[in-house]
């Protein structure tokens, strides 16, 4: 059991180092017809956002071909719709548009 429980935690632990994250509302959600998509919040990313982020502070970009990307854009537009924050965290990569960071999870804020 404790082995079970050291690794959970640093599997918590090496999954937070190097994200970003934020709470922040929707400002902007664009997608492209290649299937990629991001979202511009109305805040900047914190913590540690991305080294590969260009000129992109306050976006995170999904994959829309994916069950999890559908997911994402269903959240995003709902959030913008009724002007609720948004809790989300990077994945500390650049994949699809390369200048900016993934999406890893999130969730709307009940406030």
């Amino acid at each position: 059991m404790r082995i079970l429980l050291g690794l959970l935690f640093a599997v918590c632990i090496s999954s937070a180092h190097g994200a970003s994250e934020i709470v922040s509302t929707v400002d902007t959600v664009r997608v492209d017809n290649n299937g990629w998509a991001f979202i511009r919040f109305t805040s900047p990313l914190g913590m540690e956002p991305a080294s590969c982020i260009q000129d992109h502070p306050n976006h995170l970009s999904f994959d829309t071909k994916t069950d999890a990307g559908k997911a994402i854009l269903s959240l995003a537009l709902t959030a913008h719709s009724t002007g609720k924050r948004i809790f989300a965290r990077g994945t500390d990569t650049c994949e699809g548009y390369g200048v900016i960071e993934n999406w890893n999870f999130g969730w709307i804020m009940n406030e």
